[in-house]
């Protein structure tokens, strides 16, 4: 596919604000450039911990501000190039002189955390504590303190939610951003079904073509697309991701929410949600200190949006604008 240099990516009308922010601008022109041989080249190794692996993006030109910013991945999404893409121009384009922290998930043969049988049970149960307890302690093994921002989409929403609750009292965090988070309350067949409703091949292929970056549409080609979804059903399989995928659905995401909203300032947590998905079932809980943002307009794809890395990114900066 053909690109225009500097031709602009198509995003949710809400976040068309910030595609002139000089650090966005700055992303789109240099990641359009990059060649997916060059995006490869690039990819860093995760770090391995007693709890688990991470990735570490450090602050872009050498200066860091002091600050980190967590990113948590969505559902069996591993540290892959698409992934890595995602947080590095989301990094650049929302905060280049903050650290980055991305907390990637178990997929077919990649393995970031592990847990013995009572803990997959209390997690498949809606008891999510185990999971975030394992981030929380990765964070802590790799030194973060001080000021934190946390950000993630799909079940890297629900995860950066509850990393709120485990870490408030140890960590500075500032702000949440959760968007397009599973809110729990169903049975897993039910959360399964909400998530095939929410968008498929056509809006995921839609969402990375709006991003107008060779190297995205290159690396997520018709083939390489139809690889991930035969590994990702395959990854399903696994006992971690057995009971994540229940525990996500059952855990009680009003009450985890109000334990949030009480420990973190007033305004601190963004939830976003996609026109048309179904994975976010809220009423507006503007009036109980949470901003909670609806993306609309032709650069929505429902839940795939998040494939869209500028849309990611902008939606991540959104929660820092208002």
């Amino acid at each position: 596919m053909y690109y225009e240099l500097g031709q602009d990516p198509s995003v949710p009308d809400e976040l068309e604000y910030l595609l002139d922010e000089p650090a966005v601008r700055a992303a789109q022109v240099d990641w359009q450039a990059k060649s997916l041989h060059d995006v490869l080249a690039e990819m860093p190794q995760p770090i391995a911990t007693e709890y688990g692996r991470a990735v570490v993006l450090e602050p872009i030109g050498g200066e860091w501000d002091g600050t980190t910013t967590v990113l948590a991945l969505p559902f069996q999404q591993a540290w892959k190039p698409s992934m890595f893409m995602r947080a590095a121009y989301a990094h650049q384009a929302v905060a280049p002189e903050s650290r980055m922290i991305v907390l990637p998930n178990n997929d077919i043969s990649d393995s970031y955390y592990d847990f013995e049988k009572p803990e997959l049970q209390k997690i498949a149960q809606g008891n999510l504590s185990p999971f975030f307890e394992n981030q929380a302690q990765i964070l802590e093994e790799l030194g973060v303190e001080g000021e934190v921002t946390l950000s993630g989409y799909s079940m890297g929403a629900l995860s950066v939610i509850g990393l709120a609750k485990v870490c408030a009292g140890t960590l500075e965090v500032t702000s949440v951003n959760a968007d397009e988070a599973p809110t729990g309350g169903r049975e897993p067949k039910a959360l399964q079904k909400d998530f095939l409703a929410s968008g498929g091949w056509a809006e995921q292929r839609a969402a990375i073509a709006d991003a107008h970056l060779p190297a995205l549409s290159a690396m997520q080609n018709s083939r390489r697309l139809a690889l991930d979804y035969t590994r990702f059903g395959l990854a399903s399989l696994r006992p971690s991701n057995k009971a994540l995928a229940a525990g996500m659905a059952r855990v009680d995401f009003d009450e985890l929410l109000s334990v949030v909203r009480e420990q973190l300032p007033a305004g601190a947590i963004k939830l976003g949600r996609v026109a048309n998905s179904r994975l976010v079932q809220l009423q507006d809980t503007a009036a109980n200190g949470i901003d909670l943002r609806t993306y609309t307009g032709v650069g929505t794809h429902k839940h795939a949006t998040g494939d869209n890395v500028v849309a990611h990114a902008l939606m991540m900066l959104d929660a820092r604008r208002r």
